[in-house]
């Protein structure tokens, strides 16, 4: 799962195609594990292939009605397909605070709260993202296009402020 993120994650012009690749590269030698299952429908959405993405989502959740990255996968296609109230309701019951404890589930709840318009909620998981060392600023600040109607907001332009002095300062 991490390399279609680390490609999903580097695609700095803006094509997911790669990341796609890399997915079903993944996603064929594990494809019942259910975060390979997130991680892929994440790159079908981000390439536009939104049916086969819901169709993961659904799969994932029928198979793995308890975990987490398929709960996420249902507020992902909820988000999706606009159904705001649909999406809440996946997204309660735990799953919000199950996801702030790791990066990369809090920046995907970040971004199914951002396509549904709720922006606060979306900066708070962004937050959650960032402290937790999510720091990849030209992805969160120009390529990501589920954040695209929060990047305007106040509290979104202080917290990038704060990612890109982390990034133009990261050392290895």
């Amino acid at each position: 799962m991490m390399v279609c993120w680390r490609h999903m994650m580097s695609m700095l012009n803006r094509k997911f195609s790669d990341s796609l690749k890399k997915s079903y590269e993944v996603y064929k030698m594990a494809p019942n594990a259910p975060n390979v299952k997130i991680a892929h429908a994440l790159a079908l959405a981000y390439n536009d292939k939104m049916e086969e993405c819901y169709s993961v989502c659904d799969e994932n959740l029928k198979n793995n009605p308890e975990s987490i990255f398929a709960l996420m996968g249902q507020c992902l296609k909820y988000a999706l397909q606009g159904e705001r109230e649909k999406t809440i309701k996946a997204m309660s019951g735990g799953v919000k605070d199950k996801t702030r404890t790791d990066l990369w589930d809090a920046s995907c709840i970040a971004a199914c709260e951002a396509l549904i318009g709720e922006k606060d909620e979306a900066i708070t998981s962004l937050e959650y993202s960032v402290n937790l060392g999510a720091l990849n600023y030209p992805f969160y600040f120009e390529i990501d296009p589920f954040l695209e109607n929060i990047r305007g907001e106040e509290r979104f332009k202080k917290l990038i402020e704060r990612v890109k002095l982390a990034w133009e300062n990261f050392e290895v």
